[in-house]
């Protein structure tokens, strides 16, 4: 699972919890960071099963985000915003 979120409080909290349930996580504090690590994913046959992104970041809100993604991943993963 991929995290996004500005504050890295909040990327830590959200970590430790998907840890706890054996979901291994990586996080990033940038909308067009999540984007460019999607798009690695991606061309790595080495995807996500599903992407957590912050509504408001200070780069790109939460739905652009997920526009940008959607077009790299398709419709089958799960983005919760």
């Amino acid at each position: 699972m991929l995290v996004a979120d500005d504050d890295f409080n909040t990327c830590s909290s959200v970590t430790q919890m998907l840890s706890m349930i054996r979901i291994q996580p990586d996080w990033m504090t940038s909308g067009r960071e999540l984007v460019l690590r999607a798009k690695l994913a991606e061309e790595q046959n080495d995807e996500y099963a599903a992407y957590i992104i912050d509504w408001l970041m200070p780069d790109m809100n939460g739905i652009e985000v997920a526009r940008r993604i959607r077009r790299i991943i398709g419709e089958d993963k799960l983005i919760i915003i």
